[in-house]
Order: structure tokens, then sequence, then C-alpha cells
């Protein structure tokens, strides 16, 4: 009988710390310091697995290391991606919980998301003219 209680609660443990895991955003993501390899995760991220809130965290921190490192082409990059995840069917996806909590950037929120798409990619554009 002791037996099968063990197995039991190493069973409902391993159920609650799988439940948990797969409920974090950031399950299945490797953390990496290198920008661009942040925004290639953020891209398939939001394209292939409708996954706009990681895909948003991933962006943001590019953005933020491109602007420390004074990186004119990255951070130009970076701000493009941000404006493809604002126009993207992943952020409809997540419509509500866009309309509760807002986006990363405050400044957007899910009515403005084109018009600050726009902005984004006028950003990213004059981000390539300083990097030529």
């Amino acid at each position: 009988m002791k037996k099968l209680l063990k197995h039991i609660n190493i069973f409902i443990a391993t159920v609650l710390i799988q439940g948990c895991l797969v409920g974090c955003a950031g399950f299945g993501v490797f953390a990496t310091k290198y920008p661009a390899q942040k925004l290639d995760d953020a891209k398939y991220l939001y394209t292939h697995n409708d996954r706009a809130l990681m895909a948003e965290q991933l962006i943001c921190e590019a953005i933020e290391i491109y602007k420390e490192q004074q990186d004119n082409e990255g951070s130009g990059l970076a701000h493009w991606e941000y404006a493809c995840l604002l126009l993207s069917p992943s952020v409809v996806t997540w419509e509500k919980f866009y309309r509760e909590h807002g986006f990363r950037d405050q400044s957007v929120t899910f009515e403005n998301r084109a018009s600050k798409a726009i902005e984004y990619q006028k950003n990213a554009m004059e981000f390539f003219i300083k990097a030529e």
C-alpha cells in the first residue's frame, strides 16, 4: 500500500510540474544573449506557434541590447520585427490579453497597433540609414 501511495504521489508531482512548464510563456525557448538569435526565435514564435507574448518579450530584449551596443543596423532589424509582430495574426489570437494588459510598449494599444507598426517601420528605416 505504501508503495502504491508513493507512486501516486510521484505521478501527481510529475503532472503538476509538467503543467507549470507548459503554462510558462517561455517554455521551449532557449535563453540566449545574442539579440539576432532573439529576433530569429521571436519571428518563429509568432509566425509558426501563435506565441506573440514570448515573441514580444524577445524582440523588446533585442531592442534594448542593440540600443546599449549603439548598433544601428541591429536596432533597425529589431524595430522592423516589432512592426511585423504588431501586424501579425498572432497578436489577434492574443487580443483578449492585449486588451486587458497592453503591450510592452505602453503607447501601443490593440486599436492603434497598425499605426504604431508604421512608426516602428519608419524608425527602422532611420536606423538603417544611420547604419550606412
